[in-house]
């Protein structure tokens, strides 16, 4: 009887000792496989474009305590994407082209700003999430948005544990961010807030005789060039004098549409002007060109950021707050 009690004890510690640990405090490398695995396996990522986001602790800092997360994130992320159909964008260009756009990349945004993620950044997915500290681990929560929809269509949480060994590799070179040179441009509207339906008018000044070229990227996610336009005659503009859209002598008018959310208008200033601004304009049906591939024309713009010494050009971005009727 004793030898029997003896056997059975041995069994269930052999059992214990091979029993598996779970996701609970896995190392670095560990949980970011953990995280792959779960979201390779939602079947979501087929034939998408992927971008990897931002993760934030609860003060908003981004990747604040193992740097370099996100860059692991990614670089794991890479490896699993040929055998398992999709693409992932460059977590530098994206995080770049977002500086430039003064979009969010942390995921915690509303369906109108996730819209203008995708458009703007050519990707169909946005990975992002949350990070906590706790005295022996981290609490990594991931999520994929839908960047047409706002949905988010997975997610997962996985505690890495703490030690000398948590460091995750940072990327080998900061975005460079696009610096405002000498020329100088700002924007303003008539009003803080719109509600749909209402008119708007649109005023901008450059600080010296320039080229300047507006994108307005709508509620809806549309993307238009506002200048040049059919009626301005091109885009050269004289200094210090200030112009407005529509002009008073314009004949039309800009209406708000719908749906509600945050409205972005970035202007770039140039001493010569833009290749992508050079159409012929007065040859459209309506006032504005529609941009018909906007993650292009964002292509489009940072070539010309990286190619124009910084004081030949000048930027400046606004947010309209566009409201419902009531």
């Amino acid at each position: 009887m004793k030898k029997l009690f003896l056997l059975i004890l041995l069994v269930f510690m052999l059992d214990c000792h091979t029993m598996p640990k779970g996701p609970g405090a896995l190392r670095p490398e560990e949980g970011v496989d953990f995280l792959i695995k779960s979201f390779v396996a939602s079947k979501v990522s087929q034939g998408k474009n992927i971008g990897v986001g931002d993760f934030v602790d609860i003060r908003g800092e981004v990747d604040p305590y193992p740097p370099g997360f996100a860059n692991l994130l990614e670089v794991e992320l890479s490896k699993a994407a040929p055998t398992n159909r999709f693409t992932v964008v460059g977590r530098q260009n994206l995080s770049q082209l977002a500086e430039e756009w003064k979009l969010s990349l942390s995921g915690a945004i509303d369906s109108s700003s996730a819209k203008k993620v995708g458009t703007l950044l050519g990707i169909d997915l946005l990975l992002a999430g949350k990070m906590s500290s706790e005295e022996e681990a981290l609490t990594i929560a991931a999520q994929a948005l839908d960047t047409e929809t706002g949905q988010i269509l997975w997610g997962e949480r996985v505690r890495v544990a703490k030690g000398k060994e948590t460091r995750f590799p940072s990327s080998e070179k900061e975005a460079s961010l696009v610096k405002v040179g000498e020329i100088k441009v700002e924007l303003w509207t008539d009003k803080q807030f719109y509600k749909i339906g209402e008119p708007m008018v649109l005023h901008f000044r450059a600080n010296q005789d320039c080229y300047v070229t507006l994108l307005d990227v709508g509620t809806s996610g549309s993307v238009y060039f506002l200048y040049p336009n059919r009626f301005s005659g091109g885009g050269k503009v004289l200094g210090g004098k200030t112009y407005s859209i529509p002009g008073p002598k314009d004949g039309f008018a800009i209406t708000v549409g719908g749906p509600p959310g945050i409205e972005i208008v970035r202007a770039i200033a140039t001493l010569m002007p833009m290749p992508l601004s050079l159409s012929d304009f007065s040859k459209e049906a309506g006032a504005f060109k529609k941009v018909e591939n906007p993650a292009s024309l964002t292509r489009d713009l940072n070539l010309v950021a990286t190619h124009t010494h910084p004081s030949s050009r000048g930027e400046g971005v606004i947010r309209i707050q566009i409201r419902d009727e009531q």
